[in-house]
Order: C-alpha cells, then sequence, then structure tokens
C-alpha cells in the first residue's frame, strides 16, 4: 500500500478526476490533483490511512474545491474503504462540503480506483 498510486475519482454527475494519492509509511496521506491552466495544481491535501483486513484499506482526505473560476468553493471532507490488491485498489464512500457560509452540503457518493505508479 505505501506508495504512490494514480487513481480516478468517480462520483455520479460529474467527470471523473485523475489524482495521485501518496500512502506514507506512517499512514499519512498526501494528494495531489486538477492542474491548473498553468499547471500547478489546483487541488492539495492530505490525511491517514489504515488497513481493515488483510486485503483491505480505508483512508480520510480533506481538500479544497477549486471552482473553474480559480478560486475555492469550498472544502471536501471524504472518506473511502474498499478493497487492495498487488496491483490495484478500489474504494467507496462519501463526501461532504464544508462551504464558506459555513453550511454543509452532502453527503455525496465517491468512488476511487488506483494502480501503483511507475517511475
Amino acid at each position: 500500500m505505501v506508495g504512490r498510486w494514480h487513481t480516478t475519482v468517480s462520483s455520479p454527475g460529474k467527470p471523473p478526476t485523475r489524482v495521485v494519492i501518496v500512502f506514507r509509511t506512517d499512514h499519512r496521506v498526501e494528494i495531489t490533483g486538477q492542474t491548473s491552466i498553468a499547471g500547478a495544481p489546483a487541488c492539495v491535501g492530505g490525511g491517514s490511512w489504515w488497513t481493515t483486513s488483510a486485503d483491505g484499506l480505508g483512508f480520510e482526505v480533506t481538500h479544497p474545491l477549486p471552482s473553474p473560476g480559480g478560486g475555492v468553493l469550498g472544502t471536501v471532507r471524504s472518506h473511502q474503504e474498499g478493497a487492495l490488491s498487488a496491483d490495484r485498489f478500489s474504494t467507496s464512500g462519501e463526501a461532504f462540503v464544508d462551504q464558506p457560509d459555513g453550511s454543509t452540503a452532502g453527503p455525496y457518493p465517491v468512488s476511487t480506483v488506483g494502480t501503483p505508479a511507475r517511475r
């Protein structure tokens, strides 16, 4: 599980998003996704991960939700659990969006599929 993974994050009604997830040995998670027009990541976040069984995993991440105009629409909090093999993981869960006005939207269903990054 530890290492860099290329993932596709899906939520009904939205286009799939490619995200790089790095699972650290100290159980931290770092995510990078959605590059801006200038090529810099518009979405950077983090959280933690854990094992749920010999072939199961879970993780939670928090990251800003970029707007198409370059601002921030809120902060996404997501919880995922699923299965892991040597060359793939898949998870499902839900996300909430903490909005600038103090309200929270969601839950929204979210799924993730990842493969190890080859360097």
